[in-house]
């Protein structure tokens, strides 16, 4: 059967407009829903695996689990369709990109920013768990991040039911190694203490940037190895970013062999992460760190702050040129700011100073005030000389070439996608730029 193709219609109703994922199983489409007049998400079971039972059922188990979850962290699935030798869901559409894919350009996050992060996936998966449903295969992968930067939970494909009905204890097979719990690799039933298990995998890897036994993750050793507590782990790969001691305990707990160590549920996880969230935390060597609070009103995650580490296994740093080229546009802006402000004060200097308007007349509309009587008198101050006409100009012309060079340079920034990996540095170049405009703005409107 012949692979799908941008433009190509579905069931007379999805127009294909974008692959946006591609895996073992198949692929992700956004595609216009022609009926609806809106975007959706299809994801398409790979033609070669439709007569695999199985499948199909892995893919009507996340049509069907997905449907019961109405929560602003979980993306909405609308319908299982079959069309031909194709096999599909329709979804939710989230313009934006997964987690995984979003923190591959930093080694590691800061403690705030990952509660800010992973809170609102607590909370979807906590519902998740009051209707009796575990999600069973939690990984930043199936984390999608919308343009606001709110978390979505995502992929329930191999999810468990473990509450009494119909359909309880319904196991399926798959998920990834690395996230699975030692009871999901031993076949028990499904269990809200997997997805904290894997809760607490997801954490660790945001710290330091690889999941627990990394790189040779074996089945033997998440079964019986203890994984190496989060700070020593940051000092072998030479991270200087230690993580407050409740936190690391915290992840120690969640990431137990035995389910009874763990965390009792999500809800529990959500409390410690309050309460780290606003009081001052101390390391085990006796220094403080104190946490910034993150805005409960908003979960919107504006960046990740990159650490500064030696290179890990794996390259996952920004790129050398995007890096070296935004530091290049800070240094033009600074210098713009620099020589703007310079000129600026050149101009307000010169009409109070300059010898043929000495000094400054009052309007004829307002009335001079009589001065106080002089106590003693007092040394007279000579005006300083005023400044050659020609520094002005000079001032004003490289402070255009800066900004020129600046203009230039964000361009090609933009252009690489500078908002999604620039971070603070990028923050504080577009707030110098604003600055600089300001003062060019003030000195051009001055006579």
């Amino acid at each position: 059967m012949p692979q799908l193709e941008k433009d190509q219609i579905l069931l007379s109703r999805f127009s294909l407009l974008e692959l946006i994922g591609e895996g073992g199983m198949g692929q992700v489409w956004c595609v216009w829903d022609v009926e609806l007049e809106t975007q959706v998400a299809l994801k398409v079971l790979n033609p070669q695996l439709t007569s695999d039972s199985n499948r199909i059922k892995l893919l009507k188990n996340e049509c069907r689990n997905t449907r019961r979850l109405a929560h602003p962290n979980i993306v909405r699935v609308f319908d299982f369709h079959r069309s031909d030798d194709l096999a599909f869901i329709s979804m939710e559409y989230i313009a934006g990109q997964n987690l995984a894919h979003y923190c591959s350009h930093y080694e590691t996050i800061s403690m705030a920013m990952a509660i800010t992060l992973i809170k609102p996936v607590i909370n979807a998966l906590e519902y998740a768990h009051e209707l009796g449903l575990v999600h069973r295969d939690v990984k930043a992968a199936n984390i999608l991040l919308d343009r606001q930067r709110t978390p979505r939970l995502t992929d329930f494909g191999i999810a468990g039911v473990f509450k009494s009905g119909h359909d309880a204890l319904e196991i399926t097979s798959g998920g990834s190694l690395f996230c699975m719990s030692p009871q999901q690799l031993e076949g028990r039933p499904p269990h809200p203490s997997d997805d904290i298990y894997a809760l607490g995998i997801l954490l660790y890897e945001l710290f330091t940037g690889y999941p627990p036994f990394y790189p040779d993750i074996t089945r033997e050793k998440i079964l019986r190895e203890t994984p190496t507590p989060v700070n020593r782990r940051l000092k072998q790969l030479a991270i200087d970013a230690p993580i407050p001691d409740p936190m690391e305990d915290l992840v120690g707990s969640m990431l137990a062999k035995t389910p009874a160590d763990r965390p009792a549920s999500m809800a529990a996880i959500e409390n410690r992460f309050d309460r780290m969230s606003k009081v001052r935390v101390n390391h085990r060597d006796g220094s403080e760190a104190g946490l910034a609070e993150p805005n409960s009103a908003s979960v919107r995650p504006e960046m990740i702050t990159p650490v500064r580490i030696m290179p890990p296994p794996l390259d996952k740093g920004l790129p050398l040129t995007e890096r070296s080229n935004l530091i290049k546009g800070v240094t033009l802006i600074i210098a713009f700011v620099a020589l703007v402000a310079g000129g600026l004060w050149l101009w307000q200097y010169l009409p109070t100073n300059a010898p043929e308007q000495g000094r400054a007349e009052i309007p004829p509309h307002e009335e001079r005030r009589p001065e106080p009587e002089k106590a003693m008198e007092t040394p007279e101050v000579l005006p300083e000389p005023a400044p050659d006409a020609t520094k002005i100009a000079a001032a004003k012309k490289e402070a255009e070439a800066q900004l020129a060079a600046f203009m230039q340079l964000n361009q090609e920034l933009d252009a690489k996608g500078v908002s999604h990996w620039g971070n603070q540095i990028y923050v504080e170049m577009i707030q110098l730029s604003q600055e600089a405009d300001r003062l060019l703005l003030e000195s051009e409107a001055r006579p």
